[in-house]
């Protein structure tokens, strides 16, 4: 159906776009520090699915994204 090609074109784009972006980055800084930056994703997902989504924000999740960007700090030394 035309709303699933439509979901397709629109998701391979992102991905070209955020692959392109993320080899320009590793033009500019360190790759372990765009790398860092690229592992946190799922907390920036997380908070958009609270905002856009009205997702609850429980402890479970609230330690799961200390996990991430603890994670984070970890892959930038």
């Amino acid at each position: 159906n035309a709303t699933g090609i439509s979901f397709s074109i629109l998701a391979s784009l992102c991905a070209v776009g955020a692959g392109s972006t993320f080899l320009y980055v590793i033009t500019k800084m360190p790759v372990s520090t765009a790398t860092s930056i690229c592992a946190t994703y799922p907390l920036l997902t997380f908070l958009l699915s609270i905002i856009f989504l009205g997702e609850s924000f429980t402890i479970t999740r609230l330690f799961g994204s200390v996990c991430i960007v603890g994670g984070a700090i970890l892959l930038g030394r």
